[in-house]
């Protein structure tokens, strides 16, 4: 059964979750475009301020100091992750806005509730983030 959603207070976040977000964002954005590159460092120095654990995953959400693209926004990409406990392999994405890492979105695809201290297994068949070409780049 799936629970209902819940907030994680930042200071309570286990270092193995904020490392799998971390990790899977990073995966996530492993394309070789200037854009991609700019997006890892913004989320190496992103500082994560929310977690919202949905029962079907979790919603990982970034601030950050200054911008590193000039505009643009979009969502996409894909990591599976086999979690022990898990009836099937959890997704992934990750979302852009306005030139920024916004969130890292992990999900479960099964009827069992994602864990709060997930034994990840597994990180597998990585799709990075399709970015638009007309997405230009900020670079002073």
């Amino acid at each position: 059964m799936i629970e209902t959603e819940r907030e994680m207070d930042v200071e309570l976040i286990p270092s193995s979750l904020e490392r799998l977000i971390r990790d899977v964002g990073a995966l996530l954005l492993n394309a070789d475009t200037v854009q991609h590159r700019l997006l890892r460092n913004d989320l190496d120095a992103a500082i994560l301020y929310r977690v919202v654990l949905t029962g079907s995953g979790v919603f990982a959400y970034f601030t950050h100091a200054a911008s590193r693209l000039a505009t643009g926004s979009t969502i996409g990409g894909e990591v599976l992750i086999e979690v022990d406990g898990l009836d099937a392999p959890a997704g992934s994405l990750i979302s852009v806005r306005d030139g920024h890492v916004e969130y890292v979105e992990i999900y479960t695809n099964g009827n069992v509730s994602w864990p709060d201290h997930p034994d990840v297994v597994s990180l597998m068949q990585v799709l990075p983030l399709p970015i638009p070409d007309e997405v230009p780049t900020n670079t002073r």
